[in-house]
């Protein structure tokens, strides 16, 4: 069984790695990014744009989606982009 989110994740450990970027969701998940991948290493998505963050506490990131706001931040209007 292929797990990407496994592999990616113990990647990420081993090279002791704050942060990854993916091109999207399904690129390590179906639906979402998978809780798991997010309690060893915060995840950025190219398409949506969005960061999925640990918290200093440890609490996980809400599982409905990325903060309110994403269409304003750095980047969006630049050509190429949507």
């Amino acid at each position: 069984m292929d797990r990407p989110e496994y592999r990616l994740g113990v990647i990420a450990v081993r090279l002791e790695v704050d942060a990854v970027f993916v091109p999207s969701v399904e690129h390590v998940g179906e639906a979402e990014i998978p809780a798991e991948l997010v309690a060893v290493v915060d995840v950025v998505t190219v398409w949506p744009e969005a960061a999925y963050a640990r918290r200093a506490d440890g609490a996980l990131p809400d599982p409905s989606g990325p903060d309110e706001g994403a269409e304003n931040r750095p980047g969006r209007g630049l050509p190429g982009r949507r």
